[in-house]
Formats: structure tokens, sequence, C-alpha cells
């Protein structure tokens, strides 16, 4: 994947070993490297699972069916 990413004027190196506003060029190659591992060229909704929808859709049903619904305990692994 390329990045569409584009420095700033202000950003071009000035002749030293570091940008004007005082990054360092390998800092910068970093940035860049860790943007293009965690991108991805598509989303999949379905990849992931809508936890709390379900939990609602329980008590609900629950509900309907005339149980009683409390308090639910955290789900395992705790909190999101």
């Amino acid at each position: 994947m390329s990045s569409s990413f584009s420095m700033p004027a202000r950003c071009v190196p000035s002749g030293t070993s570091t940008f004007q506003d005082g990054r360092q060029p390998a800092e910068l190659k970093l940035a860049q490297q860790l943007i293009e591992q965690q991108s991805s060229e598509k989303f999949d909704p379905a990849a992931y699972k809508d936890e709390v929808r379900e939990r609602i859709e329980t008590a609900v049903q629950k509900k309907v069916e005339g149980q009683e619904i409390t308090l639910a305990e955290e789900p395992a692994g705790g909190p999101r």
C-alpha cells in the first residue's frame, strides 16, 4: 500500500540531520512504517462481533419471555 501522505513545506529538511520542526528523519521513517503496517486495504465489518448488541438482545428476549433480568456480570476478559 502506498502512502498518500505529503509533508508540508515547513517539514522539509533544513540541510541538517533534523527537520525544521525538530523531528529526526528516522522518527518520520518509523512513523510511516507503523502507519503502513497498521493500514489495510479493506475494512471487513464481518470480522468483528458486536458483543454489546448480543447481550442487549439476550436481555430483551429474557424480558419478553417474562424472566427477570438483572445487571449482568462483566463479560469474560473484563470491560473494553
